[in-house]
């Protein structure tokens, strides 16, 4: 909503000075709160180079996956199954 408000009133005033300070202070959030999500919307819909959230929950889950296959790596070596 935060965003999308921002978004709005930026396109209807035709410039930044303010928006996020007033739109955060109209909801009741930090000015630095509206201003991440912003960014993250920004990069989520391709309009800044970076990160998308769903490339960053994607990267989470392979390191778990990665931290459960050296876990059962290390416990076969222990075991003898597989050699050291």
């Amino acid at each position: 909503m935060a965003v999308r408000m921002v978004r709005t009133l930026r396109a209807e005033l035709g410039h930044d000075h303010g928006v996020v300070k007033g739109v955060a202070d109209q909801l009741g959030y930090g000015a630095e709160s509206v201003r991440l999500w912003l960014r993250q919307a920004d990069l989520d819909d391709g309009h800044q180079p970076g990160v998308t959230t769903d490339e960053a929950a994607r990267v989470r889950e392979l390191e778990q996956e990665v931290r459960e296959l050296h876990r059962a790596n290390e416990v076969l070596k222990r075991t003898g199954s597989i050699p050291a």
